[in-house]
């Protein structure tokens, strides 16, 4: 499930919160940027329309958390090297 949202800053009245939450088996992948009021829309890999539906093997991605895993999801669910936080697309690999 995903959901995006952009909401004033309430810190900064000329600013714009963008904000993308993506839940896959109990975690939550949160991405965040924040835009000049006047500028116009949140940016399109923060809308959740942009997220590709794929299904996700609980019991994988689980073990993708284990220590010795080669990649962990909760950090870089496409395992591209791009942490999910600074991943314009956190589920495909980047090229």
């Amino acid at each position: 499930m995903a959901r995006s949202s952009g909401a004033p800053d309430p810190q900064d009245r000329n600013k714009v919160v963008c904000d993308l939450k993506i839940w896959i088996c109990g975690d939550v992948i949160d991405r965040r940027t924040s835009i000049d009021r006047r500028g116009g829309q949140c940016p399109a890999e923060y809308v959740y329309t942009s997220v590709p539906t794929r299904q996700v093997c609980c019991d994988s991605w689980r073990s993708s958390k284990r220590p010795n895993a080669v990649c962990n999801g909760a950090v870089d669910a496409d395992c591209d090297g791009v942490p999910n936080e600074d991943d314009t697309d956190p589920l495909t690999p980047d090229q």
